[in-house]
């Protein structure tokens, strides 16, 4: 199952992620990956540090740019969780069969890449029409935990 949220403002978005190390804590960012051709784009490569993370959520990159928001209106991005049924938890953690824990993971990575390919966009804005349209970048930042 995949539950999707909207993040909320950058600000208290970057504290959530940080807070008590949710997401953060040690065990989890040694496990952590940036994810993406966009991320790899920006020079986000391996393990997701705090720092980092809470940058690219508020929209400033490593060059020094920022990316600002239409009307206003930025969006820090989307907190996608994905969860395998219990049985298929219990089998993999309490059997400690390692080959459904990387089956699972394989099907994380190749949802994510399908995303990247077919969902992925950016709005940007069409003299022609003078509104702002959709375009598909193929260009996804995520951060993986």
């Amino acid at each position: 199952m995949i539950s999707l949220t909207a993040v909320g403002a950058a600000g208290s978005a970057g504290e959530y992620y940080a807070k008590d190390n949710y997401y953060l804590a040690s065990e989890l960012e040694d496990g952590s990956q940036w994810i993406g051709d966009g991320a790899r784009s920006l020079g986000l490569e391996g393990r997701v540090e705090t720092a980092a993370f809470t940058a690219a959520l508020e929209g400033r990159l490593r060059d020094g740019s920022v990316i600002d928001a239409a009307r206003g209106e930025h969006r820090p991005g989307l907190d996608m969780t994905f969860s395998a049924p219990k049985s298929v938890s219990l089998l993999a953690l309490v059997g400690r069969d390692d080959r459904i824990v990387e089956a699972f993971r394989d099907s994380v990575r190749e949802t994510l890449a399908w995303a990247e390919r077919n969902l992925i966009e950016a709005k940007v804005w069409d003299p022609q029409s003078k509104r702002q349209i959709a375009e598909k970048t193929g260009n996804m930042v995520a951060a993986g935990f």
